[in-house]
């Protein structure tokens, strides 16, 4: 009877564990719509701002908690500034997290505010954007005519 009992009790365990199933944790990828300022007159009084977006889509299984930060790299960054450059010249631009300009986008080290988000996934693919707000700030008047550009590295951790 003894022998019976356990081997019930393993079958019963071996049909437990095999119902079990791997469960992998949910894919996140970025993309974005870059921060484009358009014109900007170095010898005006007036900042430009604009808006640009990172939206995070992530795909797994409804229940997956996703708990994820979007940093950007420290290329070309000269305190809370970021730098455009045009050949040799320079034109600074500060990137925030919130539309009042206060809080600048980073790591949340040294004043800034680190880009974050967790929630549970309530369907099997989930979208979610962010908006950037991007400041050229006033008075840059020693920039000179042209296009100016930068590529900045966004690093998705999850």
């Amino acid at each position: 009877m003894r022998a019976t009992l356990k081997l019930i009790s393993l079958l019963c365990c071996f049909f437990a564990l095999a119902s079990l199933q791997a469960r992998a944790a949910a894919y996140c990828e970025i993309s974005t719509a870059g921060v484009a300022f358009g014109i900007y007159d170095s010898l005006r009084i007036d900042r430009r701002d604009t808006i640009g977006t990172i939206t995070v889509n992530c795909t797994g299984s409804i229940g997956d908690r996703v708990s994820y930060s979007l940093l950007p790299d420290t290329t070309g960054q000269n305190g809370a500034y970021r730098v455009m450059t045009n050949g040799v010249h320079e034109l600074y631009y500060v990137l925030y997290t919130d539309n009042g300009y206060s809080q600048v986008w980073g790591d949340g080290n040294a004043g800034s505010t680190a880009l974050s988000d967790r929630y549970t996934m309530v369907t099997s693919r989930t979208s979610r954007s962010y908006p950037l707000y991007g400041r050229i700030p006033a008075g840059q008047n020693r920039a000179k005519a042209g296009a100016y550009s930068t590529n900045l590295t966004i690093t998705l951790t999850y």
